[in-house]
């Protein structure tokens, strides 16, 4: 079987503190069969590299090079609307992206294209595809995708196009899947599958921090997009709240977004500057090692004035790997991976009292059955397993259409 992968997201370097989700399935699959990644080019990343088994291709949609602006960094979505020159971007990166896969798929050399997002890499895929198509098409839904759909005047059609010419869905939560079915407007096949976890590499201590804290490393841990939808406003006013009962704790937050500035502001109105570390985006390898010492790692997840929220953060499965004690909103994807009082914490989302109120329980919790229940949960995430699946559902697919040669 032969896998191309269209993707928005990709690290230019495994550990250079971009999303790599992607990357970590499309090198386990790579393990079993060929597989090319296609993805939007960087200014300072190659066309064309090889990663272990894996083959990936950039493709370019600005010229010169560094005007590329619209796929890199904050995201899609967030360049979009903050960087003005990303608005007019989106045309040319929907040409060049369906002109790639056209290109790349010549002489029918995949088996299977997995588009990730709806948009843009599924419209790209769909909109290079003829409705006779020579290889299936499998999408996994992240859930900020569905989220865009959802408000666009014209999301219902787009899904729907994008529906006509895609075999399976893969939905990575219940939530994501409901809400697709309901935007395509009928029926569409799929099947609930959560990003996955390197899990014995998550799961090993791997030391000490890289840099000392300063407070005595007593601390609750954020990691992810300094945006609206993590609710990182709500553990700031949670952490003042809980900051007179446990007086040498501290909050260390790793990532970036639109957010940091008015985040440092709200942090010096609530009197917690020298209580609040801004750690800006860190590699894989430095977020492992805060895993493991942190107190606590809280992803206080709410639904954005647009409607977006999580789908299934990968962070959580990475720290509940590692062990950690873990408080999340209850919100969407969320809920399908924390079980409340087993394996982790649920508070309500946008209420900052019952937040700390669950940050409480968890730094108070004598339990180290959580730590073992936190693991077992995801035990099956392991990559290696994700990509499994992911095979055998394409083998799936494949048997039921055939290879498309007629």
């Amino acid at each position: 079987m032969r896998i191309l992968m269209a993707t928005s997201t990709f690290p230019i370097t495994a550990d250079d503190g971009l999303p790599r989700f992607v990357y970590d399935l499309a090198r386990a699959m790579a393990e079993v069969c060929p597989v090319t990644v296609l993805t939007p080019h960087h200014p300072g990343a190659k066309r064309q590299e090889d990663i272990g088994r894996l083959t990936v291709r950039r493709f370019q949609y600005a010229w010169p090079a560094g005007m590329q602006r619209l796929a890199y960094g904050s995201g899609m979505r967030a360049n979009w609307g903050a960087i003005w020159p990303a608005r007019l971007q989106v045309p040319a990166y929907m040409a060049a992206l369906a002109l790639a896969v056209k290109r790349l798929s010549r002489g029918r050399r995949f088996d299977v294209i997995n588009s990730h997002w709806l948009v843009p890499q599924a419209l790209g895929v769909a909109l290079a595809s003829r409705r006779r198509r020579t290889c299936a098409h499998v999408v996994t839904a992240h859930a900020g995708d569905v989220s865009l759909l959802e408000t666009l005047p014209m999301g219902k059609q787009v899904t729907a196009f994008i529906a006509g010419r895609t075999d399976f869905f893969l939905p990575v939560s219940r939530h994501v899947g409901q809400r697709l079915q309901k935007l395509a407007g009928h029926k569409v096949p799929y099947a609930v599958q959560p990003m996955g976890v390197d899990y014995q590499r998550f799961s090993k201590h791997p030391g000490t921090l890289p840099s000392p804290l300063p407070f005595n490393g007593r601390f609750v841990l954020f990691v992810g997009r300094l945006v609206e939808k993590k609710g990182v406003a709500s553990l700031l006013d949670a952490m003042a709240q809980l900051l007179p009962e446990f007086s040498d704790l501290g909050l260390v937050l790793i990532g970036a977004g639109s957010q940091e500035a008015a985040l440092r502001v709200k942090t010096e109105s609530l009197g917690l500057a020298t209580r609040v570390q801004f750690l800006g985006r860190r590699g894989h390898a430095e977020i492992l090692s805060y895993l493991h010492a942190c107190r606590v790692l809280v992803m206080p997840s709410v639904v954005d004035a647009k409607g977006e929220t999580e789908g299934m953060p990968t962070v959580l499965a990475e720290a509940l790997a590692a062990g950690c004690r873990v408080v999340a909103g209850r919100v969407a994807g969320v809920t399908d991976l924390i079980d409340h009082g087993r394996n982790g914490w649920l508070a309500q989302a946008e209420d900052p009292r019952d937040l700390a109120q669950k940050v409480r329980q968890a730094l108070c919790c004598q339990d180290h059955q959580v730590a073992q229940q936190a693991r077992q949960s995801v035990r099956n995430l392991d990559w290696h397993r994700v990509a499994d699946t992911y095979l055998r559902h394409f083998e799936a697919v494949l048997k039921q259409h055939g290879n498309r040669d007629e």
